[in-house]
């Protein structure tokens, strides 16, 4: 194991530097900081003529999309120690973590991996934290788990001197540095308190949902603003005069007297704008490809009133790339949770088996809400399905166990306690 004072050195390798500038590239590609605005200006005679920049951020379109379709319903961790499942709900609530989640998620999705950090704040809430992807360099073993971490970053002081931060963490502690001056040193009681996720990886090379998209939009970019630019210089009529030479005529409405033999007339400019509009199309539709996304997004009329089995098939490749996504995800999570069960032994001196954790994502497909509750109903009046079992897959009810827990009230003969029992189950 290095110690922080070695770690600290390997921060100027070209690893190290080449770790910040990925993660700074995909930051720029996300947040608006396209190619396209370096397109220089041009002088056409004697006057400057702007070029046109126009950016399309269809980058943010295929990281939210997947964003929604996992987490619009929150991820569900369970455990069959009723004290260590209170721990986390408490964890939970206190961090917001349906919140957390979902900007982890997006955060992996643009930077390829993410990385948080679990620890004790000064009130002894435990918190955690997401760790921004420009400021991280982790350092891997040969199973791509991490052997430590390092996390660095400037900040300006209030009299306006900028100071670089670096935190070093260890399984056995976490050093800060100012200006590479050691300031703190915390011992690790539960490990190393940072959890990685990773996008997708591919021979030990993480890869961000932006990398494969960036060549297409660019091209749309560079296409409209070619094209916008040429309709600019060609708005303006040109009048070309045969025979005598006029002055520049200024407003609106002008009479031209020419000499006997004169002639004018304008010069305009035959555009092609359908080859424009097939290149453009072609580019969008590729973009929908290789993003993985339902094609509906790009052709939304196609789609009116589908059944299910139809609206599953929309969705197929957007379905094998969120199931890949949510599963790498997952991985993520198990190592939170296999971190808090550390904690909450150390501090609740009570060990919990980390092999019975139940993590639950539910990817939200489109679903035809009729034909749904008109299959449970009809798998209910056949005997083929308990109303509980009913009342937990109906599109409309958000709490099922509330709303059992009612009907139990308004209606006991026919949701009631098994007699002889209490563990809460229902028959019918």
């Amino acid at each position: 194991m290095s110690s922080p004072n070695e770690i600290l050195k390997l921060l100027n390798t070209s690893y190290a530097l080449q770790q910040q500038s990925r993660a700074i590239q995909m930051y720029d590609l996300y947040y608006g900081r396209h190619k396209i605005q370096n397109k220089p200006d041009k002088i056409v005679g004697d006057e400057a003529f702007r070029t046109s920049k126009v950016m399309l951020n269809y980058y943010k379109l295929a990281v939210k999309f997947f964003v929604y379709l996992i987490l619009s319903q929150p991820v569900k961790v369970t455990h069959p120690d009723e004290d260590f499942t209170a721990f986390i709900k408490q964890f939970h609530t206190f961090n917001q973590i349906d919140k957390h989640n979902a900007e982890l998620f997006e955060a992996t999705s643009v930077f390829g991996n993410a990385f948080e950090h679990i620890f004790f704040d000064s009130d002894g809430n435990l918190r955690v934290r997401l760790i921004d992807g420009m400021a991280s360099v982790p350092f891997w073993n040969d199973y791509m788990d991490l052997d430590y971490f390092a996390e660095q970053y400037s900040e300006m002081d209030y009299n306006g001197v900028e100071h670089k931060i670096v935190r070093i963490f260890t399984d056995d502690e976490t050093a800060e540095y100012n200006d590479g001056t050691q300031i703190s040193t915390a011992i690790n009681l539960f490990g190393l308190p940072i959890v990685h996720y990773i996008n997708d990886i591919f021979h030990r090379q993480v890869r961000s949902d932006l990398e494969d998209l960036q060549s297409i939009i660019e091209e749309m970019e560079t296409l409209i603003s070619d094209v916008a630019d040429t309709n600019k210089y060609h708005g303006d009529p040109l009048l070309l005069v045969f025979g005598q030479r006029l002055n520049s005529l200024q407003g609106k409405g002008k009479i031209l007297n020419f000499e006997k033999g004169a002639d004018a007339k304008y010069l305009t400019w035959d555009q092609n704008i359908g080859a424009s509009d097939w290149l453009y199309n072609k580019l969008k539709e590729s973009f929908f490809d290789i993003a993985m996304l339902p094609r509906i997004f790009f052709d939304p009329k196609s789609v009116t009133s589908v059944s299910g089995v139809a609206l599953k098939m929309f969705y197929m490749v957007s379905l094998v790339r969120a199931q890949e996504k949510a599963m790498n995800f997952k991985d993520g999570l198990l190592r939170r949770y296999a971190l808090l069960a550390k904690v909450y032994e150390l501090t609740n001196n009570s060990k919990v088996n980390i092999n019975d954790l139940n993590i639950e994502i539910s990817i939200n497909l489109p679903t035809n809400e009729s034909e749904l509750i008109n299959n449970i109903f009809t798998m209910v009046s056949g005997g083929l399905m308990s109303k509980e079992t009913a009342m937990r897959k109906m599109p409309y009810i958000d709490n099922p166990d509330e709303e059992i827990k009612r009907l139990m009230d308004e209606s006991p003969d026919v949701y009631r306690l098994d007699e002889g029992g209490d563990d809460g189950t229902t028959t019918n």
